[in-house]
């Protein structure tokens, strides 16, 4: 048998022994009668999972318990709403007037019993007998949420690294206890229950914790004229809440950094017009202090307007920078668009103005030579991306202005940008 007949044997054999044992345990996990077996307790996946920010998901032995075992919503909601209160009894009464107001007391105690059968099921299923009631535990008039040793909960965690990030006093290690709370941040909470009088609170609280822990990683990364990162979350910042002033404070202060005046002053001047027009309120004493501070720093060193005044605009090396940051990231949710004109007699800045009018306030806009780039950020999907691009391209069309997505999927093919 020659080397490459043993090679292939060999790999043959550990394909078919993969298989096998996958099968097995397929068959284990379908079948009832061999709930005595814990084969599971071969695998490192028995650790309980749940995550609350965004989409809601409960893990369990490597199954989404719900989406395979447990198919009501009811069901659902009522396990998350004793996941906000883990650990303490909660009268079933008052769970009756939450979930089934207005109906007879016996009928509803029967469908508050029905839907804790289910989540206790689901658990069982996914686990082994008696796991569903040694979580969702109860007494003549409670029930309560006991988490088993080892499991991972977001919202613990998220809290966890706002605390640190709060508490510490190195600004490093600040910046990455915000990222890491940031980054657990995956939605608001308990988005399936929008609509559910008893969340909203709660939601508005973690949203309002998560703008907080924004706010100081921006503070951080300005005292460390980490310009470009600040600017990045900024607006993380202003599109979950377009109304906070601590972001458009700093975003004027790293346009000034920048010496990008015009943009600095028309940053205020827009939002004093939001604040005015939605809220009839004027900027606090602080941003009005700072906006003539900067009409002051223009006056002292007589600066003349080269830069596009165009918010969100930055100088291409800056750009190029952003564009890098983005690329780091796990989810690539951006689309880099080149604009060029064929007709040299269009006026750049006149294609800027229009390309502003029609992009959101997140994207960033440059220019370089005789292109101009502009970086569509956090996408929902494809499809939005599309339909800002047709937008653009019907609007230049005829104009001798051609619109592209430029292809960007490595660090160094972001230098040739010119």
């Amino acid at each position: 048998m020659t080397i490459g007949t043993m090679y292939c044997f060999i790999v043959f054999l550990l394909c078919f022994y993969h298989y096998f044992i996958s099968q097995i345990f397929k068959y284990l996990n379908r079948n009832e009668s061999f709930k005595g077996w814990r084969w599971r307790d071969f695998m490192d996946t028995n650790r309980l999972v749940l995550r609350a920010f965004g989409k809601f998901q409960v893990e369990l032995n490597g199954f989404s318990v719900f989406e395979k075992f447990c198919r009501s919503e009811k069901a659902k909601e009522l396990f998350r709403y004793l996941l906000l209160f883990k650990d303490t009894k909660i009268n079933k009464e008052k769970l009756l007037d939450i979930f089934w107001p207005g109906m007879t007391l016996d009928k509803a105690y029967q469908n508050l019993n029905s839907t804790v059968y289910l989540i206790r099921n689901a658990f069982d299923r996914a686990s082994e007998k008696g796991i569903g009631k040694s979580i969702v535990r109860s007494s003549n008039q409670m029930f309560w949420l006991v988490l088993p040793e080892g499991y991972y909960y977001d919202v613990e965690e998220f809290k966890n690294f706002v605390n640190s990030a709060i508490h510490e006093h190195d600004d490093q290690r600040r910046i990455e206890y915000c990222k890491k709370a940031i980054e657990i941040y995956k939605g608001d909470l308990f988005t399936e229950d929008i609509y559910s009088e008893w969340s909203v609170s709660f939601r508005e609280e973690y949203r309002e914790l998560m703008i907080n822990t924004l706010v100081l990683l921006v503070e951080t990364l300005y005292k460390e004229k980490r310009f470009d990162e600040c600017m990045y979350y900024i607006i993380k910042i202003l599109e979950m809440d377009k109304y906070n002033e601590s972001a458009i404070y700093y975003k004027i202060l790293v346009l000034v950094s920048k010496k990008l005046y015009n943009q600095a002053l028309k940053v205020y001047e827009e939002f004093a017009a939001l604040l005015k027009e939605e809220m009839d309120i004027s900027p606090s004493i602080n941003l009005k202090e700072l906006y003539y501070e900067v009409k002051k720093q223009i006056r002292n060193e007589n600066t003349p307007t080269i830069t596009p005044d165009i918010p969100n605009f930055l100088e291409i090396e800056e750009f190029k920078k952003y564009l890098k940051f983005e690329l780091k990231k796990r989810c690539k949710n951006f689309i880099l668009i080149e604009i060029f004109s064929k007709n040299s007699l269009i006026i750049k800045e006149k294609i800027l103005n229009e390309l502003f009018s029609n992009l959101r306030e997140a994207d960033i806009i440059s220019a370089a030579g005789d292109k101009i780039y502009a970086l569509l950020v956090d996408l929902k999907s494809k499809n939005e991306g599309g339909k800002i691009i047709k937008r653009l391209q019907k609007r230049f069309r005829g104009s001798g202005i051609s619109v592209e997505i430029k292809d960007v999927d490595a660090v160094n093919v972001v230098e040739t940008l010119s």
